[in-house]
This record gives C-alpha cells, structure tokens and sequence, in this order.
C-alpha cells in the first residue's frame, strides 16, 4: 500500500493527487488516503511509437471493362465491295490495254508494209526513168518523171500514216500505263481500307442478355457478360486486345497470348506457343467458338473476348440486362487481392515508405492483423473543395495484408493503420503508469529492494504502447517497481 508519511521534503503528483517525498524515501498522499499499488519488473526490450490514421480496406486495382468501338459489319462489308470494284475497274483496263497495244501494233505493221510498198515502187520507177531518160525517148522519159514524182509522195505519206501510228501506239501505251497505276493504287489503298476495318472489326452483337452479380468473382473461361446470347469470356493476360485476332496478322504478344488462353482451356490441340497466328490457331479459335455456341468463323474480333491479368471480381455494372450494346463502359472490376489504401497527409508522408511493417484493427474492432506498405503515391491529391475530412493534399498508400484471410470479403470497409512513428531496440523499460510526476519537474519511479522503497529519478525515453523507456541511477533489468494494483 502506498501510505503516508510525515516529514516531506519534495511534492510528487501521482495520478493527480500531490503527494510528498521524505527522507526515508516513502510517500504521504496529501489526501491521507492509501493507494492499493502492487510491482512490475524492469524489463529490456524494443519499444515503438505509433500513429493512428484511417483507412479502407477493399480489393486491389480496380478498373472499366469498355465494350470497345470498332468497325461495323456494314463497313467491312462496304469495303469488301470497294476492293472487289477496284480489282474489277483493274482487270478490265488490264483487258483494255491490251486490246489498244495489239491494234496499235497492227496499226503500225499496216502503215510499215504501204511505206515498203511505196518505197519499192519508188525505186522501181526511178529505175525505169533513168533507161528512158538516158536514150531518145523523150515521151517515155516524161512518164516516167511524173511517176517517179507521184511514188515521192505516195511514200511520204504513208511515212506520215507510219508515224502518226507509233505516236498514236505511244500515246495509248502511255494512258494505259497510268491507268494501269492508278488501277494498282486504287486496288491497293481498298486493300488497306479493308485490312484495317477486319483489323478493328468489333462484336456485331446488339443487346446484352446476360451480366453479372455484385460481388462475382470470375476465373478464365468464364464468361464476363453476353451480347446476343454469345459469351464474351476472361482470357489471362497483360496485353490489352487492340485488333481482332484473324490468319494473316502480324506476330505479336496478343497473338501469344491468345494461344496460351487456348491451350490452357483445352483447345490447343497440335497448337505451338508463340506469338504467330497460324492455320492450328485458327483451328482452335474453331473448336472454342464451338463450345461456346457461336460461329465457327477462326476469328476473333474486338469485344469478343476480355484479357485480364487473373481472375476478377465485379465491383459494379453499367447496362442493364437487354440494354443496347453500344461501345462504352460495361463492368467495374477488381483482382482479388485484399489492400487497404489510407489518404495519409502530405505532412506525414515522412512517416511510411515501402517495404514498412504496419498493423490493421480490422472492421470487427477487435482483430489485429499485419501488413505492409506496398506503394506510396508520388503525387498528391487536393481535397474535394466543400468537402470534409482531410483539410490538405494527401497521397496515397497501399497496403498489403499479411494473412489477407482474415480479412473477410467487405469492400470499402473502414479500417485503423498503425504506423510506426518511432522505434529503439534493447532499452529498459517500465509500465507508463509506474511513472511519478515529481512537482518541482521530471519524473521518478518507486523501486522496491530488500522490503525498502525508494523514490528514483528517471530521465524517460520513447513512449510505447503501455511501456516508457527509462534510464537513471539504480534502474538495471529486473529491478521492482511499483505500480497501481490492477
């Protein structure tokens, strides 16, 4: 019992009520009153100081399912049209051509056959002037003079058709030349048009009849929702799907992706990994749509299928079921990982980083559980103008729970973090209420030795949670020291 004690010579405050110090080293309430006290040992051991904040404990990394936009039906079929126009308008000037390069060489060999001719009458017929020319025949000389004259310009024109024909043979070669270029260019650029809507091509599906319920966790091969009574199901993977998966693409991670999805659900029969889309993925694109109930078709477009890293949980759902099913937002999901996120003050950033051992006090308000800091956001967030709470920026803090069991399957449910403030290793340490408040200032403890009591001065350290750490004459391990009987 703490008792008191005539003949004081120093005041001390014990739990509010003065109290003197005498020689002997007893204490006299100035009450007159007895307090029922009782001992604890010194012990040596680490002490931490923690701070408080709040938190939220849920599901890790949440995002949007999209029901993608992308190329109609009508327009790959609008562009299927357009490329066979094209090869068409391509083949008939390719006939075309022909036809004008065999005229204007038969062009050309009729007007070089009268200019041959021409020239042999020419030659002919100047012979023939000359014999005459050379004797007496006046009148026959004549003759032939006007002949020799007319063969000169029967030759000249048919020079002139001859030439007019292989200008004309040019002119024609040239024109079908360029439209033999624009034919291909034309032909090409349907080409590309068509390749890029079969590309992007995007479910045709009209109306979502099937969603799914709050809360439902889904694993590959499941399916996420259907458009059309067709399942668009979860494949594994961290490739998003930007194109639709069609024989003649290019090799690509998603191409990998897809084929590992299809050997994992079963479909992979004769099917290599890797990232090519060969005839045996198309094969097994076949047997997938066929256990699914949907066209056989060995490609898969934009929207007919999810990636995901792992399995999902649905945390919302946008459409309802019958809803159109236009591009735009149709499941909020999470993995299944358990975190707790805690908007920490920029001031007391300083506090974690990652890789730090926390404590969660779990939604029950009695349970205990350890974690660690996995991430601190590096940028902060303002506070919602009009709002309450926090009254400055915060960042964010993720972490992961040790036994994430325990933490049953509320999501957004408030948690308290204890962060470690402060920490020492291998210090004396005694119960905080062991502690004396000594009215002139400082602190002492009352050890007990060989049936004696004493008051000792103590100089205190970091402050745990029910334990101060303690340094001062005649504090060593194991010493007794009084405190209020519980």
């Amino acid at each position: 019992m703490r008792v008191a004690v005539a003949g004081a010579v120093a005041a001390v405050l014990i739990a509010g009520v003065a109290v003197a110090v005498n020689a002997g080293g007893g204490t006299a309430g100035a009450s007159g009153t007895a307090v029922a006290t009782g001992t604890a040992k010194v012990l040596r051991t680490d002490l931490a100081a923690t701070e408080q904040v709040s938190g939220s404990l849920g599901y890790d990394g949440g995002y949007t399912i999209v029901n993608p936009a992308g190329a109609t039906n009508a327009a790959v079929t609008q562009a299927q049209q357009a490329l066979a126009q094209a090869q068409a308008a391509q083949s008939a000037d390719q006939v075309a051509a022909g036809d004008s390069s065999s005229s204007s060489a038969q062009a050309i060999r009729q007007a070089t056959a009268a200019v041959a001719a021409a020239q042999l009458a020419l030659a002919t017929d100047q012979g023939a002037q000359t014999a005459d020319c050379a004797g007496a025949a006046a009148m026959a000389c004549t003759q032939d003079t006007q002949k020799v004259a007319q063969d000169q310009a029967q030759l000249a024109t048919q020079e002139a058709q001859l030439a007019t024909a292989q200008l004309n043979a040019t002119h024609a070669a040239h024109q079908d030349q360029a439209k033999a270029a624009a034919d291909a260019v034309a032909v090409q650029n349907a080409t590309t048009a068509l390749a890029t809507l079969q590309a992007t091509a995007a479910n045709p599906g009209q109306t979502y009849t099937a969603l799914p319920a709050l809360g439902q966790v889904l694993n590959r091969g499941q399916a996420l929702y259907a458009i059309d009574g067709k399942p668009v199901p979860l494949f594994y993977g961290t490739a998003t799907m930007w194109r639709a998966f069609q024989p003649g693409m290019a090799d690509g991670a998603d191409v990998g992706e897809l084929t590992d999805n299809l050997i994992a659900l079963g479909y992979g029969a004769a099917l290599v990994p890797g990232p090519h889309f060969s005839a045996a993925t198309a094969d097994a694109v076949r047997r997938w749509q066929a256990a699914n109930g949907v066209g056989q078709t060995g490609v898969v477009r934009l929207g007919e299928v999810v990636f995901a890293a792992g399995p999902l949980r649905v945390s919302a759902v946008h459409p309802a079921a019958g809803a159109a099913a236009a591009p735009g937002p149709v499941l909020d999901v999470t993995t299944t990982s358990r975190v707790v996120t805690v908007a920490l003050p920029v001031s007391k950033e300083y506090l974690v980083h990652a890789g730090d051992a926390v404590s969660v006090l779990l939604p029950d308000g009695t349970t205990t559980t350890g974690g660690h800091v996995r991430d601190v956001a590096t940028v902060a967030v303002a506070p919602a103008s009009g709002g309450g709470g926090n009254s400055g920026p915060t960042v964010a803090v993720t972490i992961t729970l040790d036994n994430p069991a325990q933490s049953g399957n509320l999501d957004q449910a408030p948690v308290t973090v204890n962060i470690t403030d402060q920490a020492v290793h291998g210090v004396l340490a005694v119960p905080i209420n062991a502690l004396l408040a000594l009215a002139e200032g400082g602190s002492a403890v009352e050890i007990e030795s060989g049936g004696t009591r004493r008051l000792v001065a103590v100089h205190t350290g970091l402050f745990g949670a029910s334990m101060v750490e303690v340094s001062g004459a005649g504090i060593t391990e194991g010493t007794a020291v009084e405190v209020p009987a519980s």
